[in-house]
């Protein structure tokens, strides 16, 4: 685990065609610890690359 910054940070160096630094309440275990916003970036982040 890693600070929010240090997470910033090596996402902003990542070098893709498609990236996004998608902060979510919960740190590391946010799939857990806050799972609708966790569904809802996937949904506006990820769907949209699959269904396209």
């Amino acid at each position: 685990m890693v600070s929010f910054e240090a997470a910033k940070e090596y996402v902003e160096q990542v070098r893709a065609p498609i990236k996004a630094f998608v902060p979510i309440d919960g740190g590391h275990f946010a799939c857990f610890t806050d799972p609708n916003q966790f569904i809802a970036a996937l949904q506006t982040r990820v769907m949209p690359l699959i269904d396209g």
